[in-house]
């Protein structure tokens, strides 16, 4: 799961549910915690991050060591060079809603 981090990391929320909800259940079998815990409060007390949190800082990671690697074949030797993403193009108007 950790070598597909950079590809979670731009995935919506929804797509971590499966893997947050075993968190859960992983982290309230080994504190035998009762089930009106929360699960914030088992993440802060446990100190462990939510997937979707630790998804986004390991593709930071590898994001910033992409930028700092001595590839010849950068721009300059700068290293690998990352393209902003692309932004939504606006839905054309069609000439239907148009009176």
């Amino acid at each position: 799961m950790t070598y597909a981090s950079v590809i979670f990391a731009h995935r919506p929320h929804s797509s971590y549910k499966s893997f947050q909800v075993l968190q859960n259940k992983f982290m309230r079998m080994t504190t035998d915690s009762p089930w009106f815990v929360h699960n914030v409060d088992l993440n802060r007390d446990l100190d462990l991050p939510t997937i979707a949190q630790y998804m986004k800082l390991l593709s930071k990671t590898y994001f910033e060591k992409a930028v700092r690697h001595p590839n010849p074949r950068g721009r300059g030797g700068r290293g690998v060079h990352l393209h902003p993403r692309p932004r939504r193009r606006a839905k054309a108007a069609t000439s239907e809603a148009c009176p």
